[in-house]
């Protein structure tokens, strides 16, 4: 079904995150640890469309888009800490910062969304349809 469903790993990823970026809390801080590297990826894969001079590089891609510069750090490092672990116990992973993910989730979102609201739009109605 998840191959049926979907068109391509962007279209699951939009719709995964953005059912998560609605939930109040968790039920345990576990159940957030793939949704930082699922964020990643959706993020890269937008952003390569968006600004594809700077692929491999989402600091210079972000400082690219016009948004809120408070948010994009946010994402950024949200991203960083939580989607590059070599094991939990890294000095700056704080598993406490993981309660955070639907708040950086709906950031990542209204980035979206401001960058590009045709799309946004189209896949927020895609995604309700699946």
């Amino acid at each position: 079904p998840l191959l049926k469903c979907y068109e391509s790993e962007y279209h699951y990823l939009f719709k995964r995150l953005q059912e998560e970026s609605k939930k109040a809390d968790a039920p345990t801080l576990e159940s957030y640890y793939a949704l930082p590297n699922m964020a990643r990826r959706l993020l890269e894969a937008f952003l390569a469309f968006r600004v594809p001079h700077h692929t491999g590089d989402l600091y210079k891609q972000l400082d690219e888009i016009d948004h809120d510069n408070a948010a994009k750090t946010r994402i950024l490092r949200f991203l960083h800490a939580f989607s590059h672990l070599d094991r939990i116990g890294d000095p700056e992973h704080n598993p406490s910062m993981l309660a955070e993910t639907p708040s950086v989730l709906r950031e990542l979102f209204s980035l979206i969304e401001h960058s590009d609201s045709a799309h946004f739009k189209s896949m927020t109605d895609l995604a309700a349809s699946t």
